[in-house]
């Protein structure tokens, strides 16, 4: 199956653990004005009231660029869902509600010279970006409305997530706490919950120290976590 994760912070995952619902944002108050300036002037030229829009990384695996970018400090989290499930949702809610028809997908990245070139249709404008932000691999979905709206969502499932991974930058001592803090929340007893290892995984550097007579057998002492070695080295990679 495929998935996708949100990289955000522990207040966001709380509020969507409890209410057990997804909140598409205004591309206003995003840091990359480039990118919001885009998304504004679609909502101006297609006369809509409401562009709301959230962001999603396309990729399975865990990014160094990602958390430090998008969820850096104790208090980031990443938060990886069953891309389908999600898309459906999204797009069942769009049709409720009647808003315009709902738009979602993978993010172009293009050069400045390119799109002077061959100006882009406008759109495409809700899903095009500037090429140096190209390692985000970003995947998007877009609610517009003639309505005016002040925030805009859809429900979902908590079997829909498949992972929460907690801040690399979390200390280790405060990981248990949060971990039964989330599996607290109601209905959230079973959700599989670590602290990311991308910036301080033994198991890596297990590699360098058996370099020439290496064993994988001997990395299973290495992760302190509640979940197989093989899961994780597949969050990893």
């Amino acid at each position: 199956m495929e998935a996708f994760r949100r990289y955000t912070n522990l207040s966001d995952l709380i509020c969507i653990l409890s209410e057990r619902r997804i909140t598409l944002r205004d591309p206003g108050q995003w840091d990359d004005r480039n990118d919001s300036y885009y998304l504004e002037k679609y909502r101006e030229y297609k006369s809509l009231k409401t562009l709301l829009a959230l962001c999603f990384a396309d990729r399975t695996g865990e990014t160094y660029h990602h958390w430090h970018v998008f969820s850096s400090g104790a208090d980031g989290v990443s938060i990886r869902f069953n891309k389908d499930r999600i898309i459906h949702a999204f797009k069942k809610k769009c049709k409720e509600d009647g808003g315009v028809t709902p738009f979602h997908g993978c993010v172009k990245y293009a050069k400045i010279g390119e799109l002077q070139r061959n100006p882009p249709r406008v759109d495409e404008l809700p899903f095009l970006k500037w090429a140096p932000y190209g390692d985000e691999r970003e995947y998007r979905i877009v609610y517009a409305s003639h309505g005016s709206l002040d925030s805009w969502g859809f429900d979902i499932e908590l079997e829909w997530i498949e992972h929460i991974s907690l801040s690399p930058w979390l200390p280790a001592a405060r990981e248990e706490p949060v971990r039964t803090h989330l599996r607290s929340i109601c209905g959230c007893s079973r959700l599989c919950i670590s602290r990311s290892r991308v910036i301080d995984f033994g198991g890596w550097r297990a590699i360098a120290d058996q370099a020439g007579s290496f064993d994988p057998a001997q990395l299973a002492g290495a992760w302190p976590g509640d979940e197989p070695l093989e899961t994780l080295l597949a969050e990893l990679d």
